[in-house]
């Protein structure tokens, strides 16, 4: 019968575990670091070497007697005893091996962002095995602090193929195959979409002897999230358009809005703010992503694009914050799009979804293009497989180029294409509403706003000064619109007319695209507040508005 004290549940970085008898135990960070080395390799030795390097803060006792000391206080706390192991046993000249049952760990594969495992090969590399430990607990290491605080990188070195598909599985696995070739260590590493199994990236690193392996497993780290993610938003079936594929593919995206629509105007307000600064370290996270594939690919069409809808999603999304911090890069930021764009289209001409988005983005830059534009995009769309997500980008651009009602006819196809509230499903939404706005559809604007507000409890904070009415707002509306300072308010009415209103092609969409940011400045603020650029795209819309509420 088996004791119920040989039984272990550790918690996922071995910092802890819980005993069958209900005991807590508690390690220190070398302990813990030690306990993970030699469970992963049971029922093998792991040497001493490799304990010494796993344990790594050993503060003035590293040394080969310092691997005892700790090994003797992890026996102290499990009731081992050496004479007769449970769990640790002594092979005298080569190391210790693990000889308990195989540990269980306490989180569930659910909730992890990456799983790094298998780990392949390392039962045939003799004296080259605590070198491939070290690179992958580097690696390890590497992958958690790229991945930043919050972040789950699960290590699962015999695999998870008891683990079946789950609503919170993990997006990417990375599996690791160790070799020797003429007495050179070898690793290749596969990053795979983990639903799918399907190759994102492969990397093959020879560790020569004279290499720092844990200085080569963080720029694998890096480079391996790097392409995993390239990967993953260059597939043929996106189910997306790109900028919700570049947004899940950046696994920063938080869980959730943890607020409910009952919830406090403020409380609301503070989540929002708490989501736009999470959306801003997301866009520089990604930036920084994007600038370290282009340095090493810089003439990569899918890589120009990328970059393109980057800096135009920067607008979309934190235009208003910019502005209203006084910083407008606009100009450049167009002058850079087109040159990408332009450079790119001949290498993707061939893939719908990058050449759909390089005529968006065409007409972002020069909405005179129009037919030119529309044709290209007409184009892409009429070849694309991956219809979910080309029909959101050419039903926008068509309710911008004056097709309003086979516009709205792509949206609602893509609506049904999607699950609710998933990113793309939202994407969606957010631009049937544009479109009904600009097309003065009170009557199926308030059906889409609700689907839309149903979905996100955030949502009305931040749209209702473009899809409400300044003149009848919602309670929700009206005290959102108290909390808005002048700066932020007047950032959000220029920056509506950037990414919105001007890309219209007729003036009764454009100024209804524009009418209700524009009245709410007016009624808060007076005329005065609103930017030139407004006042020379819509005089008469601000004379009407000045008229009506007597600014």
């Amino acid at each position: 019968m088996t004791d119920d004290r040989d039984t272990l549940i550790f918690a996922e970085d071995f910092r802890s575990a819980r005993v069958g008898t209900g005991e807590a135990l508690t390690f220190t960070r070398a302990e813990a670091r030690t306990l993970a080395l030699l469970t992963r390799h049971a029922p093998r030795v792991t040497a001493r070497e490799a304990l010494l390097e796993a344990a790594g803060d050993l503060r003035g006792e590293r040394g080969d007697r310092s691997v005892d000391f700790v090994i003797n206080r992890l026996r102290r706390k499990l009731g081992d005893d050496a004479r007769a192991p449970r769990y640790i046993a002594t092979r005298y000249g080569e190391g210790y091996a693990w000889v308990g049952a195989p540990p269980v760990t306490a989180e569930p594969l659910e909730g992890a962002d990456i799983v790094l495992g298998p780990v392949r090969g390392t039962e045939l590399l003799d004296g080259l095995g605590p070198r491939a430990d070290a690179f992958t607990d580097a690696l390890l290491r590497g992958l958690r602090r790229e991945m930043g605080q919050g972040r789950r990188v699960s290590f699962r070195p015999a695999g998870d193929s008891g683990a079946g598909p789950t609503v919170d599985a993990p997006r990417y696995r990375v599996e690791l195959v160790f070799l020797v070739e003429s007495g050179v260590l070898h690793c290749v590493l596969v990053a795979r979409d983990h639903a799918s199994g399907r190759v994102l990236t492969m990397r093959r690193h020879a560790l020569e002897p004279a290499a720092d392996v844990a200085e080569v497993a963080q720029q694998t780290a890096a480079q391996i999230l790097d392409n995993a993610w390239l990967g993953l938003v260059s597939a043929p079936e996106l189910q997306g358009p790109l900028p919700v594929a570049m947004q899940a593919a950046n696994l920063v995206v938080e869980r959730g809005d943890d607020v409910r629509a009952a919830d406090g105007t403020q409380l609301l307000k503070s989540r929002l703010d708490r989501r736009e600064r999470h959306s801003l370290a997301s866009w520089r996270r990604a930036e920084a992503r994007i600038d370290q594939l282009r340095a090493e690919r810089p003439d990569d069409p899918h890589l120009k694009i990328l970059q393109a809808v980057h800096l135009h999603t920067k607008h979309v999304l934190l235009g208003h914050k910019l502005l209203a911090a006084g910083v407008d890069d606009r100009a450049q930021d167009e002058a850079r799009i087109e040159i990408l764009v332009t450079e790119a289209l001949p290498g993707v001409s061939g893939e719908p979804q990058f050449t759909l988005m390089a005529a968006k983005l065409l007409h972002f830059v020069t909405p005179t293009l129009g037919a030119m534009v529309r044709g290209l995009a007409e184009e892409a769309h009429a070849r694309s497989l991956d219809v979910a997500g080309s029909l959101p980008v050419i039903g926008q651009l068509r309710v911008f180029l004056g097709d309003t009602e086979a516009g709205l006819t792509c949206l609602e196809q893509a609506l049904r294409l999607t699950e609710a509230g998933s990113q793309a499903h939202l994407y969606a939404l957010v631009l049937k509403c544009q479109a009904l706005v600009a097309a003065g559809d009170a009557a199926r604007l308030a059906e889409a706003q609700a689907a839309l507000y149903a979905q996100s409890a955030l949502a009305p904070l931040f749209f209702e000064p473009f899809f409400g009415s300044a003149a009848t707002p919602t309670i929700r509306g009206r005290l959102a619109a108290r909390a808005m300072r002048r700066p932020f308010l007047v950032g959000m009415l220029a920056n509506q007319h950037y990414v919105s209103a001007r890309l219209f092609a007729h003036r009764e969409h454009r100024d209804n695209a524009i009418r209700n940011a524009l009245d709410l400045v007016i009624r808060r603020f007076g005329a005065e507040a609103v930017p030139a650029e407004v006042r020379q795209a819509h005089p008469a819309l601000v004379a009407a508005s000045r008229r009506e509420v007597g600014a």
